[in-house]
């Protein structure tokens, strides 16, 4: 939906009834600036920099709602893909005996140990534990 769609109206029911508060908080600096308040009152305000409003502004002109959402970011990629997950995943079930290891119960060493021998892979123990919490 464009941003002349939406309109006045539409940029007040964005800030009450929108799922995401950050929408909601850039349609009312949008709304703002459209009442003639400028981007640094704005950004005082809300507090946020004069130059997001801009951006805010900009983006809303040309794509409505879709410009106040957050574009994905740039990060460093996970250090295991989802390949690996799984197969951390798999391997936590039957246990290290299925693998050959003489314990009943995975460590994260012995998990770190498995993912080098099968998969290649070298990977910190913080890493492995961080998988494994996610993973329940």
């Amino acid at each position: 939906m464009a941003a002349e769609d939406l309109g006045t109206e539409g940029l007040r029911r964005l800030i009450k009834t929108d799922a995401d508060p950050r929408v909601r908080q850039r349609a009312q600096a949008v709304l703002l600036v459209e009442h003639g308040y400028t981007w640094a009152s704005v950004g005082r305000l809300l507090e946020m920099k004069p130059d997001r409003v801009r951006v805010w502004q900009r983006r809303f002109a040309a794509e409505g709602r879709q410009g106040l959402l957050d574009r994905s970011r740039r990060g460093r990629p996970p250090a295991l893909d989802a390949a690996a997950t799984a197969f951390v995943e798999a391997a936590l079930e039957p246990g290290p005996q299925a693998y050959g290891l003489p314990m009943t119960t995975w460590t994260l060493r012995d998990l770190q140990a498995l993912l080098l021998r099968e998969r290649g892979l070298t990977v910190a123990v913080c890493t492995l534990h961080r998988v494994v919490h996610a993973l329940g």
